[in-house]
């Protein structure tokens, strides 16, 4: 019997053990783990506009090694709006655009998506004030990743220039550079000749040599179904706003065929850099305006059209010559002929 009693209380003793030991366990697995800082962000990152989205969709292998570009600084910036390290500061984020910069460096970021073809594409930039990396990227829906793509429209350094001796054609080639600018709002890009980096490019002995300033600059255009190059002239600066013609008249009763005339007259005079407004006449002849008409580049005071025809006619007018003013009564080929020998005469 006293056996038995023992045998009890080391069964109880036992089992008492056991079931320490199993509560033991069950409380050592319960931990508590912190997510890691990609956890974070990708959680973050789904709460974000879809061009954030796209944007870290792009691989490092993407990102140039020159351009400042650390994922922890700027993903902190995007994300979660921290900018206390001042490396990266965001600009702007919109519908189809997001632009950062890195103070330090110097360093401009664009990256601008867009549909070409109902394929989603994206441009991204990467600029510093010497150097810059422009891809063209391709979405791949398998992946949810950008592709590279190699080919793309662009000029080369020749075609910035209207005429070039073999001479320059050869220093264009070697040293000439150009930059790349996105434009969200049209959704395009616009190629430009650098000549600061031709400049810095060149030895003293070339730079002598070469004076030629670019004739041209490029769109790369996104709105048709494959992406289109539009050579655009460069006006030089002595050039440029120099030659005017505002068609005038009272708007509300206007003479007949004054902008169909106007159009005319613009193609048969040929001058490029010919900057045309059609005007009222009511609002150019009050005591407020005093003649004055305020276009893009210059305020013009159009006083003379008072003495010539009030109703209705053409202002002409060349930097450094006293204006031309014809009646919309003249004949077409009178005043084609008469504001061809204005623009064609030398300034007194």
């Amino acid at each position: 019997m006293r056996f038995l009693l023992v045998f009890i209380c080391l069964s109880l003793l036992v089992s008492c053990q056991g079931d320490s030991e199993i509560n033991d366990e069950v409380t050592g697995t319960v931990m508590e783990f912190e997510p890691s800082q990609l956890e974070l962000d990708e959680i973050a990152l789904d709460e974000q506009p879809q061009t954030v989205q796209d944007f870290f969709a792009v691989d490092n292998g993407l990102i140039g090694e020159d351009f400042c570009y650390n994922y922890s600084s700027i993903s902190q910036l995007i994300l979660f709006g921290n900018d206390t390290t001042e490396e990266w500061k965001m600009f702007e984020v919109s519908d189809n655009y997001l632009t950062a910069y890195h103070k330090e460096c110097g360093v401009l970021l664009e990256f601008m998506t867009f549909e070409l073809a109902g394929e989603k594409k994206a441009f991204l930039s990467q600029m510093t004030k010497n150097n810059q990396q422009f891809d063209y990227l391709k979405w791949n829906s398998k992946t949810e990743r950008w592709n590279k793509m190699n080919r793309y429209p662009r000029p080369e350094m020749s075609d910035y220039f209207n005429i070039l001796d073999s001479e320059g054609a050869e220093l264009v080639n070697e040293y000439g550079s150009d930059i790349i600018y996105i434009n969200p709002k049209s959704k395009s890009v616009t190629y430009e000749f650098s000549e600061r980096a031709m400049l810095l490019s060149m030895g003293e002995k070339q730079q002598l040599e070469f004076n030629e300033k670019p004739d041209y600059r490029y769109e790369l255009e996104t709105t048709e179904d494959q992406l289109t190059l539009t050579r655009i002239p460069v006006y030089k600066e002595k050039l440029l706003n120099q030659s005017f013609l505002i068609a005038y008249g009272n708007l509300d009763n206007p003479p007949k065929a004054l902008l169909k005339n106007s159009e005319t007259i613009i193609a048969e005079l040929s001058i490029d850099n010919l900057q045309f407004e059609l005007v009222n006449y009511d609002a150019i002849s009050n005591e407020t305006t005093n003649f004055k008409v305020a276009l893009a580049s210059d305020t013009l005071d159009l006083s003379a059209i008072e003495q010539v025809n009030p109703e209705g006619g053409y202002w002409f007018y060349e930097k450094g010559k006293a204006p031309l003013v014809i009646s919309h009564y003249e004949s077409l080929e009178i005043i084609i002929q008469r504001a061809k020998a204005y623009f064609e005469a030398d300034a007194e």
